[in-house]
C-alpha cells in the first residue's frame, strides 16, 4: 500500500491496524529518542470472531523511512496522517509497544501530533468501562492473560505464541 490508504472492509469484517515505529536511542537525554521508520499492516478479520486461517487473509500494508535526519518532521507528519485514517477505518489497533511509539513521535514532533495525542490518551483509559472505540492493544502491556512467561520481548512472545519471528541482530553479539 501507500501511506495514506485504507484496505477495503468487506461485510462482516473488522479492519486491524499495527502500528511499529522504529527509533535511534538515546537513554541520556529525556525523551532524547529520534523516531526514523514507521510501519503499518492492516488486515481485515470476522467481526463475529470467528476464527481464520491467516495464511490465506489478505493484508496491505506500508512502511516509511527517512535517508536522513533533516526529514524527521516529515515522517512524524506522515505517521500522523496514517494514525488518523487508522483512528477513521480502523476497528482495532495494535502494536507491541505502542505506547511508547506513540510517545517517541509526540516528544520528537516539532509541532504536538493531535492523533498521536488522542491514541495516547485512548490507550492510557482504554480499561475505563466507558472507553471509547477503537479498541487499543498494546501487545506489551495487554496480553498477560493469554501469555504465561514472564518475558515481554517481542521476540519472546511470539516465542509463546508459536509464531515464527526472526530477528537477525539476536544472532550477533549487539544485543
Amino acid at each position: 500500500g501507500e501511506p495514506g490508504a485504507v484496505p477495503a472492509c468487506p461485510p462482516g469484517t473488522t479492519l486491524v491496524a499495527s502500528v511499529d515505529v522504529e527509533w535511534t536511542k538515546n537513554y541520556r537525554v529525556a525523551n532524547g529518542n529520534i523516531p526514523f521508520c514507521y510501519s503499518v499492516v492492516w488486515l481485515a478479520v470476522p467481526s463475529s470472531g470467528t476464527p481464520m486461517n491467516l495464511g490465506e487473509a489478505p493484508f496491505s500494508w506500508t512502511s516509511a523511512y527517512v535517508e536522513n535526519p533533516a526529514e524527521t518532521q516529515d515522517l512524524i507528519a506522515s505517521a500522523e496522517d496514517a494514525l488518523t485514517r487508522i483512528v477513521d477505518h480502523a476497528g482495532l489497533i495494535t502494536g507491541h509497544q505502542l505506547c511508547s511509539d506513540l510517545a517517541v513521535l509526540a516528544h520528537a514532533a516539532d509541532r504536538p501530533p493531535r492523533a498521536v495525542a488522542g491514541l495516547r490518551t485512548s490507550w492510557h483509559q482504554r480499561r475505563l468501562p466507558e472507553c471509547a472505540r477503537p479498541l487499543i492493544i498494546d501487545t506489551r502491556y495487554d496480553t498477560g492473560h493469554l501469555l504465561a512467561g514472564a518475558s515481554r520481548r517481542l521476540v519472546d512472545v511470539c516465542g509463546e505464541l508459536q509464531l515464527d519471528v526472526t530477528q537477525p541482530e539476536l544472532r550477533g553479539t549487539s544485543m
